[in-house]
């Protein structure tokens, strides 16, 4: 995921990182966005995402302004998906449809019942 801090160094805030299949890859992808000790982003106090070393603490307040979404794609992430959307630091989690139907069999059908059933049941309370 070494695009995704790139990214982040450019100054892209939301984050949207694909096939995340349980809470430990949850818990990796929030610490591909988190400096050290919380995580492994790297730290440059001079560039872009910080205005060139403009934003006044910017290196401490960083993990308050990225949004990390995952990406559910699959049925065995998908019956994890609790546990995806629990791990801190997680902020959304987006069910990419066509992945997911693909992975139940039914590929390039995301309005097929049984996929259709399984989304309905991901996004209840």
């Amino acid at each position: 995921m070494l695009l995704t801090r790139r990214y982040l160094d450019i100054g892209a805030q939301p984050r949207l990182l694909p096939f995340v299949q349980n809470a430990e890859a949850a818990k990796r992808a929030v610490g591909w966005t988190r400096y050290p000790p919380k995580g492994v982003r790297g730290i440059t106090g001079s560039g872009r995402a910080s205005r060139y070393g403009r934003v006044k603490d910017y290196l401490k307040n960083a993990s308050s302004e990225i949004c990390v979404l995952v990406q559910v794609e699959t049925r065995e992430a998908l019956a994890k998906i609790e546990d995806i959307a629990s791990v801190d630091g997680i902020d959304g989690v987006f069910i990419g449809p066509n992945d997911l139907s693909a992975s139940f069999g039914h590929i390039g059908n995301w309005g097929d019942p049984e996929v259709q059933a399984a989304l309905e049941d991901a996004v209840k309370p």
